[in-house]
């Protein structure tokens, strides 16, 4: 019998959220701004196989430095973790670029036990923003918030493609898809869309 683990950890320095899931004592980690004790705990109990990075803002990427996994983003998000600049790691006192040995395409997900990834290219937040399905689970990163969405106003940002993202996942996305969004609580998406604005 397969076991199954969708946890949340929220990193109080960032307000982020970061996600671990687990097969089969395998796990997949999903936007690591940072590892705090009880993650690490996790971690130490299974093997990570990846990190998948739903854009590439260093609130949701400084977990990964001491990461030996592939890490897999957008080709063009790709370039946020060696730009400072783009990336506003600068912001969180961070001048480090994260010249990782093992950067893969996001398109390129492997099966992780038995089960498929779904990538969605949902420009907006950042133009390489991709929002990840697995199962009944919706990993949105800045795309989609309960009651809100990313911010369109930094480097590589356009609130009309934002728009067309959220369009794109309304027609995509069933009702009973639990929406993990990269900050803030998750919802199931039919109550995201009732209390949302950006979805009416």
């Amino acid at each position: 019998m397969k076991i199954k683990k969708y946890e949340q950890f929220f990193d109080e320095s960032f307000s982020e959220n970061t996600f671990l899931v687990t097969i089969n004592n395998k796990s997949v980690l999903v936007d690591p701004g940072m590892i705090g004790t009880k993650l690490e705990e996790d971690l130490s109990n299974t093997e990570l196989l990846f990190v998948i990075l739903t854009h590439g803002h260093a609130d949701h990427f400084l977990g990964i430095k001491n990461l030996d996994v592939p890490i897999y983003v957008s080709d063009y998000d790709k370039t946020f973790l060696n730009n400072p600049s783009y990336s506003y790691a600068k912001t969180f006192g961070n001048n480090d670029s994260f010249k990782h040995k093992d950067i893969r395409n996001i398109e390129k997900l492997p099966v992780f036990e038995g089960k498929k990834f779904k990538v969605f290219s949902t420009p907006g937040h950042t133009k390489g923003s991709v929002c990840i399905q697995l199962e009944d689970r919706l990993f949105s990163g800045d795309t989609l918030f309960v009651d809100s969405v990313g911010r369109t106003d930094l480097f590589s940002g356009n609130s009309n493609e934002l728009t067309k993202s959220l369009k794109m996942l309304d027609s995509k996305i069933s009702n009973n898809t639990i929406i993990y969004p990269g900050h803030g609580g998750y919802a199931k998406f039919k109550i995201i869309k009732q209390k949302n604005p950006y979805m009416k």
